[in-house]
């Protein structure tokens, strides 16, 4: 304690001593490999997220034919850019990997993650992604509503969520996006004195979940995808890879995930087109990250 402190005031504050500790922070993992930092795997020996968005993003790099990737499971989401997971952590050149140090890493946001391989890969930006027509381009838009739509609610109402007594006895007061908000077209608004509530109360009071209606429009959405992937490599019969292809994978890994009593995961179970397209394209994702990536998490 300071000597500039009066001697009454150090004598009383002296039982109540001042400890400072260095911030607590995510380290760093000094490597001259990209670095995928998601959600945990399913299992303790896999390398693919449980998370469709991170997992995502693992198809889209894995896909568009980056090598040599790693991933790290221990950074919570607070620690990443836009507060929430997946983020890259790279060197700073992609063209040159460099020696290994925190002064030659960089972390990029999901969002930047496109133009970071467009470096690596030294391509220009595809302004049809990867698609062969701008209609195809335009029609895969319709195809990532249905997937992040009808499908995601489905994919929510397969997997277990927390009580209201649960959120109200453990403090839990994280407010997630209501399982109706994903169905298109949307339900009717609520009536009665349940639609003077604003969206954040009604989405701490539990959704209202209208399993009929979700499971439907989820059988109508999955036979719709395998009869336009047909026998195709790629959906909408593109060459080479695309976004929505990473989507795609992301979703059926998911729901093949699933336990095998699951309706949910019966759906796709039951199109072989579908399931022999998801086993091809996650044998392509687990190959391009390495499970050596582990090891530095059992080392910090």
């Amino acid at each position: 304690m300071s000597q500039n402190v009066p001697l009454f005031a150090r004598k009383l504050l002296a039982p109540f001593p001042l400890y400072t500790y260095p911030p607590n922070t995510p380290k760093r993992y000094a490597s001259c490999h990209a670095t995928l930092w998601i959600y945990p795997p399913l299992s303790k020996d896999g390398v693919l997220s449980a998370d469709v968005e991170c997992l995502k993003w693992q198809a889209y790099l894995a896909l568009r034919g980056v090598k040599g990737l790693r991933i790290r499971t221990d950074v919570d989401p607070q620690g990443c850019l836009d507060v929430r997971l997946p983020s890259l952590q790279a060197p700073l050149d992609p063209s040159t990997p460099g020696t290994a140090g925190d002064d030659n890493l960089d972390l990029h946001a999901a969002h930047h993650i496109p133009a970071w391989a467009d470096a690596v890969l030294n391509q220009s930006e595809d302004a049809l992604e990867g698609y062969k027509t701008e209609s195809d381009r335009d029609e895969s838009q319709a195809w990532i509503a249905l997937l992040e739509g009808n499908i995601h609610a489905a994919l929510m109402l397969a997997q277990p969520t927390s009580s209201l007594l649960y959120r109200i006895f453990m403090f839990d007061t994280t407010v997630s996006r209501p399982i109706e908000s994903y169905m298109a077209p949307p339900l009717p608004p609520r009536a009665g004195l349940l639609s003077l509530l604003p969206p954040q109360a009604l989405a701490f009071l539990g959704p209202r979940i209208p399993k009929d209606a979700i499971e439907s429009r989820y059988r109508d959405a999955i036979a719709a995808l395998s009869d336009r992937l047909g026998t195709d490599q790629w959906f909408l019969g593109s060459k080479n890879p695309t976004p929505l292809d990473a989507l795609l994978f992301a979703y059926l890994y998911c729901i093949l995930s699933l336990r095998s009593d699951s309706s949910i995961r019966a759906e796709v179970t039951r199109r072989v087109n579908l399931v022999a397209w998801e086993n091809r394209i996650r044998s392509q994702v687990i190959q391009a990250f390495s499970r050596s990536g582990h090891d530095h998490e059992k080392n910090m």
